[in-house]
């Protein structure tokens, strides 16, 4: 006897007319695998908003997990040897040098020499004490 597969929420007007508003694919998939987990969980004829919530919800602590190691990840590189961390702290070692008559003349002069850009040299310079002049 042939096994008929067909749509698990074919028989909610709710889930119809959800899937009718395009949900992104991922959301879908997860809406179904859930509904086909939670099915023989639910009274029958439960609302699938309540599956769509639940799937939403696993959306949602994904992307957070994601974004966590994301930033984790960009973290890692900029600390990095050779990081913008480190060409940061080596604009703030020229301007503690007291080079530099002010800490645009001294991102002017040190940003290419380090290679990063006059607006990350400058930043870099935000917020740093007033260096002692010595020639």
């Amino acid at each position: 006897m042939p096994i008929h597969v067909r749509d698990p929420m074919e028989h909610d007007p709710q889930w119809r007319d959800r899937k009718k508003k395009n949900l992104p694919p991922e959301l879908l998939k997860i809406v179904e695998i859930l509904h086909a987990e939670l099915r023989d969980h639910l009274k029958p004829g439960a609302p699938a908003g309540i599956i769509l919530q639940v799937a939403v919800a696993v959306v949602r602590a994904q992307q957070v997990i994601a974004g966590d190691k994301g930033k984790a990840a960009v973290m890692k590189r900029h600390a990095a040897p050779g990081g913008s961390h480190d060409l940061a702290g080596a604009v703030r070692a020229e301007w503690a040098s007291g080079k530099y008559k002010s800490r645009d003349v001294c991102a002017d002069q040190v940003h290419v020499k380090i290679g990063l850009s006059y607006k990350a040299a400058r930043n870099a310079l935000i917020g740093t004490q007033k260096a002692t002049r010595r020639g």
